[in-house]
């Protein structure tokens, strides 16, 4: 929903969203206090911490090491000889880590400060005991500190290219590893990061030595690759050029560098935007906080095992704070949209307990400012909403525990939430609407984004969402363009998530249901005023709920089925193919509804009276619309395969199964009946056309395998109609010789309608064009070569008693593709093969192999 872009046209919309909210007096406190909504204790109301982790795992309080935390990578390269803790401090962006060592005869200790959140590094001197039980527990201490070195170290940004000095103290990251280097350099072909690492000194003798950190890691400049990059890429006009910026760009978002990049960038410290949030003082400002905010988002989704749990939640807060700062006026939406899902994706992995209550905190700054305090919610509620979706999104990788931790999280404050947007809700409308409509509407728009996420991903209880003014604002906000689109998403997920047949979701049905058929004569009025994306959304909200319902539809209780059906027929019916496709998907799971069904349950019968003259009629609609429209249909043939051919044979696939459907449900006989009407008058003197011609033949094509070996009434008539059409109708016969081909089953129970078959298909193979030059190359054979092929298999007796031996003087020419020429003699060979005696079958081979023999021989 582009709510946010609609200026003064927000004003509609949340003042019909409002008109349901009746109960809502927020007087002049911002939304986001929960004093007025009833709701039950959960992380929104208390802070009591929402337990252990199952199966006795640590929370993001516990140091790392062990369970799923080493499963995942996090932390997995600390010993537990040597407990490493990171306290940090924070001023302004400086922050200070310290390690201490848990050996009682050695002590390491390190301190260092940094401008620079990343680039913060410690150094230590080890201070061995005399005794031998303190020079193992010193050992130990330093073989966990070289391996967290090691990991530290990937996090390092522009880094060091210079070569290790001979005593081995030179170091490129947080923690030295003894000559890790990263070289950036720029070519003449484009831009090219080389790395390189050097083998990191190892431990002689059987006893490993504490290794003395570095103080800080020389850096490289790479911000001004980074700002050529950006400027080759979304300024440049050199493809070339930019395609080697493109490539350059994502090699630094997948290197160790992106972690302090993006964090450098989003936090002021290079001269791409010095000022956040101002974005006037360079002129790549904006492209460098989109890309480093993607970038930030990338490495917390792929790449977040590379941290400790005490890195995460450090990083984490400079996430937070990124959000605070870049998350005003004038800048790109993008980038609090991926700041709030890499904060939401940490907040999963670290298992934080203060998500809600940080979400409520930023919900009630700036009261006193519609318009900041408008923005500034937006940017809380989206943040709210990523919440669930990272919990549950595949392309982050983090243990299941943790996942399983953090929904019950989050179950336990869905009521709360509900709450909390039912007031965000009304304070946009009463409040924020005279001062900021635009803001307002934006607000209304990501509040209902918002609960959309939380249905589909917590499981709000559907009573409680039932109850909600949310529900009703939701069908009242259809009617406001820049809100409809989310609100069809809100009671689309609305009708997903809830199982009709569940006692529990009684009540959601209950209110859901009378609304949605409330809104058929909007379908109406929009196929009056050509509002094609008004009757989308309509469409779907009449389609899901048909498919929610199915088991219900399907039922011998009553429940006005005929209307349902209606509805869904007049969607079918809408002159905009966009939409008229959109119910298939209801017909074919009402017709496999209906199948699985016993043959003596009442509900079949019951059912199946009620909706046999629908699926009829759906049937005539479905010839109408595979008829092709010149002016924007493309057939996908071998001449010409591109993406709109490709549409248009998906579009026609759909049909062809819609008709099986009603085969099921109907009858083949009542089907053929209805798809003869729209034969004969497409085929009437006056109205005779290619495309609809060959529309019928397409559906008689698709009920081929459901007519009975007796049918006479439709069939006959049909392929003497398919043998006789003109010669310049190329696709309907096309079409015919596909239907020929389909009709092979019964056609054998039929020799008299046999043989002018045949002789169709060897005269359009006769008659087609030789291959014109340029024009691709054809991979297979024709459909009349293929049917041909079809009729010698299934009726090779009748064949074989017809002599169509002798056809084969009829393609003995030069003229004939190759693979067509095979598909023949394969069809002729079944036809020798169904010969009665030995000397037919002789004779046979010998006039198939004699000639291809003889031109082998000379």
């Amino acid at each position: 929903g582009g709510g946010g872009d609609g200026g003064a046209g927000g004003d509609g919309g949340a003042a019909m969203v409002a008109s349901e909210i009746k109960n809502f007096s927020p007087g002049r406190t911002p939304a986001g206090t929960f004093a007025e909504t009833e709701r039950p204790s959960g992380p929104w109301t208390s802070s009591t911490s929402p337990g252990p982790l199952p199966g006795g795992q640590r929370t993001s309080r516990n140091l790392p090491g062990g369970g799923d935390d080493a499963a995942a990578g996090v932390g997995a390269k600390n010993e537990s000889t040597f407990d490493m803790s990171l306290a940090c401090a924070s001023s302004s962006c400086s922050f200070a880590a310290a390690a201490a060592s848990a050996s009682s005869a050695a002590a390491v200790a390190a301190a260092a400060s940094s401008t620079n959140f990343w680039a913060a590094a410690a150094s230590a001197s080890s201070a061995a005991a005399s005794a031998s039980s303190a020079a193992r527990s010193a050992s130990s201490a330093a073989a966990s500190a070289s391996s967290a070195s090691r990991v530290f170290s990937r996090f390092a940004a522009w880094r060091s290219g210079s070569k290790s000095s001979s005593s081995g103290s030179s170091s490129s990251g947080v923690f030295n590893t003894g000559g890790s280097a990263v070289a950036a350099a720029a070519t003449s072909t484009g831009l090219l990061m080389a790395r390189g690492a050097s083998a990191s000194g190892g431990e002689t003798g059987g006893a490993a030595r504490p290794r003395a950190m570095a103080a800080l890691a020389a850096k490289q400049d790479l911000v001004p690759l980074l700002e050529q990059s950006l400027h080759a890429l979304y300024l440049g006009t050199d493809p070339t050029a930019r395609r080697e910026a493109d490539r350059w760009l994502q090699r630094l978002q997948r290197g160790a560098e992106g972690w302090e990049l993006s964090d450098a960038i989003l936090g002021g410290r290079t001269p791409l935007c010095p000022a956040p949030p101002n974005l006037q003082a360079h002129p790549l400002a904006a492209q460098a906080v989109q890309f480093a905010s993607m970038t930030l988002h990338a490495k917390v989704s792929g790449d977040l095992h590379e941290l400790s749990v005490d890195q995460a939640s450090q990083l984490r807060g400079a996430a937070l704070a990124h959000l605070d700062s870049w998350s005003g006026p004038g800048v790109p939406p993008v980038v609090a949209k991926k700041l709030c899902l890499a904060v939401a994706a940490l907040a999963v992995s670290t298992s934080w307990d203060g998500a809600l209550p940080h979400v409520q905190g930023m919900l009630q700054r700036d009261g006193n400012d519609a318009s900041a305090a408008c923005r500034s919610r937006a940017v809380a509620v989206e943040l709210l909403a990523a919440l669930p979706e990272q919990c549950f999104s595949k392309g982050f990788n983090v243990p299941p525990s943790r996942r399983e931790h953090f929904d019950k999280y989050l179950r336990d404050a869905s009521a709360g939430v509900l709450g909390v947007l039912t007031q965000l809700v009304g304070w946009a409308s009463t409040d924020a609407r005279p001062a900021d409509a635009a803001g307002a509407a934006k607000l209304t728009s990501t509040a209902f984004e918002c609960l959309r996420a939380w249905i589909s991903f917590c499981d709000v209880p559907a009573a409680a969402l039932a109850a909600s003014p949310l529900l009703p604002g939701a069908f009242d906000a259809l009617q406001h363009p820049p809100l409809a689109d989310v609100a069809t998403d809100v009671i689309v997920e609305a009708l997903r998530r809830y199982d009709c047949r569940d006692a529990a979701a009684q009540p959601l049905v209950a209110a859901v249901a009378p609304r949605v058929m409330a809104l058929v004569p909007r379908l109406e009025t929009a196929r009056q005023n050509d509002d094609d994306d008004a009757a989308l959304g309509l469409c779907r909200l009449f389609c899901e709920m048909g498919e929610a319902y199915m088991p219900m539809i399907c039922s011998s209780a009553d429940c006005d089925q005929a209307s349902i059906v209606a509805v869904m027929l007049a969607c079918t019916e809408y002159p905009c193919r966009k939409v008229a496709q959109i119910p298939l998907r209801f017909w074919y799971h009402l017709s496999r509804s209906l199948s699985r069904l016993e043959a003596t349950d009442p509900a079949k019968q019951k059912v199946g009276m009620v909706v046999r003259e629908p699926y009829l009629r759906l049937a005539k609609l479905c010839v109408r619309l595979s008829v092709r429209h010149p002016d924007h249909d493309v057939d996908a043939t071998v001449d010409r395969k591109d993406a709109d051919g490709d549409e248009y044979a998906r579009h026609r696939q759909d049909l062809f199964d819609a008709w099986s459907d009603c085969a099921v449900v109907a009858g083949a006989d009542a089907v053929l009946g209805a798809v003869a009407e729209e034969l004969q008058h497409a085929a009437a003197p006056g109205n005779a056309c290619d495309d609809a011609v060959e529309a019928c033949l397409f559906a008689l094509r698709a009920l081929a395998d459901f007519a009975p070996p007796d049918e006479a009434r439709v069939y006959p008539g049909a392929l003497q109609l398919a043998c006789g059409l003109p010669a310049d109708w190329r696709r309907s016969r096309t079409q015919a010789c596909q239907l020929i081909g389909a009709c092979a089953n019964w056609l054998r129970q039929h020799p008299a309608t046999l043989q002018p078959c045949v002789q169709f298909l060897l005269q359009d193979l006769a008659a087609a064009p030789p291959a014109q030059a340029g024009a691709r190359k054809r991979d297979h054979s024709s459909h009349a070569a293929r049917a041909f092929k079809r009729l010698c298999d299934k009726c090779a007796a009748a064949l074989a008693a017809a002599g169509a031996l002798a056809l084969k003087d009829q393609f003995a020419n030069d003229r004939l593709p190759l693979k067509d020429e095979l598909e023949l003699l394969e069809g002729l060979g079944a036809v020798v093969a169904a010969s009665g005696d030995y000397d037919a079958v002789l004779q046979g081979c010998e006039a198939l192999a004699g000639p291809p023999a003889a031109s082998l021989r000379a």
